[in-house]
C-alpha cells in the first residue's frame, strides 16, 4: 500500500490492518445506523444493481438502517472476499462523506 493510500484510509481513523478484513455484520449495522440518503449510491458504487436497492427497500419498507443494512450483507455475500473495509472506504471517500460519519464503526 503507499504512502498516499495510506494518508487517505487514516484520515478515516481505520486501523491499516483492518483494510483488508471483511467487516462483520456487526460493524455493517453500525454503518448503516450513521447513513443517510446517501446509502443507495453508496451500494450501487459498491456494485448492487438497482433492482437490488429495490428489493432492499421493498424487503425492509419502514426502517432505511434495515434497508441499508440488507444491502450492505448482499453486497458482502455477493463479492465475497472482495468485500472489504478497504472497498467501502473508497465507495464512501466517493461520496465526499465527512470521515467523522464513520467513527468507532470499524474498531
Amino acid at each position: 500500500m503507499s504512502v498516499g493510500a495510506l494518508n487517505v484510509y487514516g484520515q478515516w481513523g481505520v486501523p491499516e490492518h483492518l483494510l483488508h478484513t471483511i467487516p462483520s455484520n456487526q460493524q455493517l449495522n453500525r454503518l448503516a445506523s450513521r447513513l443517510g440518503s446517501e446509502w443507495e449510491m453508496m451500494l450501487l458504487d459498491l456494485g448492487l444493481s438497482p433492482g437490488e436497492l429495490y428489493r432492499c427497500r421493498a424487503d425492509h419498507p419502514l426502517s432505511v438502517q434495515s434497508q441499508v443494512l440488507a444491502g450492505l450483507v448482499m453486497w458482502k455475500q455477493l463479492q465475497g472476499r472482495g468485500a472489504t473495509v478497504q472497498r467501502l472506504l473508497q465507495s464512501l471517500q466517493a461520496l465526499d462523506l465527512h470521515p467523522s460519519a464513520i467513527d468507532q464503526v470499524f474498531v
